[in-house]
């Protein structure tokens, strides 16, 4: 038979065609370098802390080291240039901060420093206080 004028991609009796809804997770840029997960520092060592950044540091942004007990984050300090290479790092007293042996977890945020909103952050590392023997 002869053709239909709706015998076309998108006319009439076609499925028309859904949007996909399509979440686009960034990967963060940050990477931890240690110290490594699951180490264990005394209450009263200065531990360091190192990262690096695939995206340099711009100006008005910080980046904090958070030691996070539980649902609380304590920041441990902050660090606005880059202050080995390319890389970053913090020197902490975490046990003088929290005062408390136990199991805990560290990360680094880079936050606004106008604003505080965070922009990017790294995975949270397991870390360890023991007490004084």
């Amino acid at each position: 038979g002869l053709a239909t004028p709706w015998a076309v991609a998108g006319g009439p009796g076609e499925p028309t065609a859904t949007p996909e809804t399509v979440t686009v997770q960034l990967p963060g840029t940050i990477t931890l370098l240690g110290p490594p997960a699951d180490s264990v520092f005394r209450l009263t060592d200065e531990v360091t802390f190192y990262w690096t950044d695939a995206t340099p540091l711009s100006a008005g942004r910080r980046y904090v080291v958070y030691w996070v007990n539980g649902s609380a984050q304590v920041p441990l300090g902050e660090v606005r240039a880059a202050n080995l290479g390319s890389n970053y790092r913090l020197q902490a007293l975490p046990g003088q901060i929290v005062g408390q042996a136990g199991k805990f977890r560290w990360l680094v945020v880079l936050e606004d420093e106008s604003n505080g909103v965070i922009i990017d952050q790294s995975e949270a590392r397991p870390i360890t206080l023991i007490a004084e023997n």
